[in-house]
């Protein structure tokens, strides 16, 4: 799906630019950017997915800043929320360690990020915490959004059960970045889960310190 919208969304531009007429390509480059990044996403976790199901993707666990990572991957999203008008807040120590897989907190704390963008309604907020406990880290997302049905909580990361519910501003998903989630936080010996925010979702996940 959204690869038919680029395919159709550029057809529609260079039409516009042939016959001249510039008043909406703006509108028309806005929505090819969101549909390209939807296609980024989709084929990302699908390779995230099959790379893990194949045994192509290594757990390579390495000595971490963790409010570094979480800082990097915020900023990947700047954009986005700048377009939506959500703040986006980071809340806890400056730097803490942790030995993870890079790649793999990564792929987390973007998935996990994009899911409250996207059920965020516009000039909402998102916060993401840090906290230290005595034998696990304990990262939090929590998002002031629509909030989650009970009975599609509970089954969240079920692959029996995963599916994609359209945004607030019917922004698509794959499906996908939940079971990853939770097969990557398996990985480090973690745990994840959601649960209702006094405002919207709140996702929490733990990880070992070593």
């Amino acid at each position: 799906t959204p690869f038919s919208g680029m395919i159709g969304l550029s057809d529609l531009l260079l039409d516009e630019v042939r016959e001249g007429r510039y008043e909406d390509l703006e509108e028309y480059a806005v929505l090819l950017q969101q549909s390209t990044r939807k296609a980024f996403e989709l084929f990302t976790n699908l390779l995230d997915w099959s790379r893990a199901h194949t045994g192509s993707m290594h757990f390579n666990p390495e000595t971490l800043d963790l409010a570094d990572v979480v800082s990097d991957v915020a900023d990947l999203f700047d954009h986005t929320t700048r377009q939506k008008s959500l703040t986006l807040t980071c809340d806890g120590p400056d730097s803490v360690q942790v030995k993870a897989d890079k790649a793999m907190l990564q792929t987390i704390l973007r998935n996990l990020l994009s899911n409250a963008i996207k059920f965020t309604e516009p000039g909402g907020r998102i916060e993401i915490g840090i906290e230290e406990g005595e034998d696990i880290l304990k990262v939090t997302v929590t998002d002031s959004g629509v909030g989650i049905d009970p009975e599609v909580m509970e089954h969240l990361f079920s692959m029996e059960r995963a599916h994609s519910t359209p945004g607030t501003l019917n922004e698509t998903g794959t499906g996908l970045g939940l079971l990853l989630c939770k097969e990557f936080i398996d990985r480090h010996n973690g745990r994840i889960w959601a649960e209702p925010a006094p405002v919207g979702t709140r996702f929490t996940f733990t990880l070992p310190y070593t």
